[in-house]
């Protein structure tokens, strides 16, 4: 179809303006009055994260149970604490100058530092089950005290585990023993300083209050003789061969020195085979714990519910703060010039 040419006089159409790409405005993202107002809009979602947060801090409450805490003090044992140190029941009193609240000067006596060590250690966690069968305490949920059989974990997220280990090649669930009494007290034991001298706060937190006490007893009284053992077999090795090189020895010099080295190994023998305390002295004797340490159930909810709050506002403004500001601005009309 060909195009006619414009006749003369006929007024040409006025030129189409330029679409432009619609400008954002970067003032209105983050205003205050905007903000509370996408708050107070979407209120419902703010809500419904509240209400969410607070049944799943319900849940875990209700599923995990309180937990509870047993104490006990331990202090290096030297000679002269012994001394200044009276026993009267469950507990000690020194007097002002003891060392047990003074500290040691140089240091504190290697065999405390060897027996803090040797509460966490395989060692010790399987003379606890030989002896006394923590591990029915430490994890009672488990065991059926009728059956006198322990009972396999079920739920859903066992049973990912479960099969998470078979794929994995690792070995199936199997009765708590030896091993997992240690990782328990690795991840339960606190050891912790006390402000004053050497001495140690060793806290044992678990489901149990009624076993937790007689476990940390059981855990000092057992280090204790393990140490004491220890000592003993090395001291009587120790004579033996003395003994051997002294009947060996014709030199009297010698000879007065293998004696008196003698002599010190069978008096520290005599002393380490009393009932004195070896390694460590129990300053503060356990206690069964009355009140659960954690968690605390009311405190729980509220945060529960002011974070699940939180959560929901972020997500409010995580989209309503973007499409604000990437909102075309309003451009007012450009009133036409008047005519003189």
């Amino acid at each position: 179809m060909a195009i006619e040419p414009l006749k003369a006089g006929t007024p040409s159409p006025p030129p189409q303006p330029a679409r432009q790409k619609p400008k954002i405005a970067p003032g209105n993202g983050l205003r205050l009055d905007l903000v509370l107002k996408d708050l107070l809009r979407n209120w419902y979602i703010l809500l419904a994260g509240g209400v969410l947060a607070l049944l799943a801090a319900l849940a875990v409450v209700h599923f995990k149970g309180p937990s509870f805490q047993a104490s006990m003090i331990l202090a290096p044992v030297t000679d002269d604490a012994l001394n200044k140190v009276q026993f009267y029941g469950n507990s000690y009193s020194f007097s002002d100058d003891s060392p047990l609240l003074g500290g040691f000067g140089g240091g504190q006596p290697k065999e405390f530092d060897q027996f803090i060590v040797l509460l966490q250690t395989h060692r010790v966690a399987e003379i606890l089950e030989n002896n006394h069968r923590v591990s029915r305490i430490l994890f009672s949920s488990l065991w059926d005290e009728e059956s006198q059989s322990w009972n396999r974990p079920g739920g859903l997220l066992f049973g990912i585990k479960d099969f998470a280990r078979g794929l994995f090649g690792y070995p199936e669930w199997e009765p708590p023993r030896a091993k997992q009494v240690q990782a328990y007290l690795r991840k339960n034991l606190d050891i912790a300083p006390l402000s004053r001298g050497a001495m140690r706060s060793v806290s044992l937190s678990g489901k149990n209050p009624e076993g937790l006490a007689q476990i940390l007893l059981w855990l000092f009284e057992e280090t204790s003789t393990l140490m004491r053992e220890e000592r003993n077999a090395a001291l009587s090795n120790n004579i033996n061969y003395l003994q051997d090189r002294l009947v060996q020895s014709r030199i009297d010099i010698y000879r007065e020195s293998l004696i008196s080295l003698l002599a010190d190994q069978e008096r520290e023998l005599m002393l380490s085979q009393t009932q004195q305390p070896y390694g460590a002295i129990l300053l503060e004797a356990p206690i069964r714990p009355r009140l659960p340490c954690g968690p605390e159930p009311l405190v729980l909810l509220v945060l529960a519910f002011l974070g699940g709050l939180s959560f929901a506002g972020l997500l409010v403004l995580g989209v309503t703060v973007p499409r604000r500001r990437l909102a075309p601005v309003e451009r007012q009309p450009v009133a036409a010039p008047r005519s003189l």
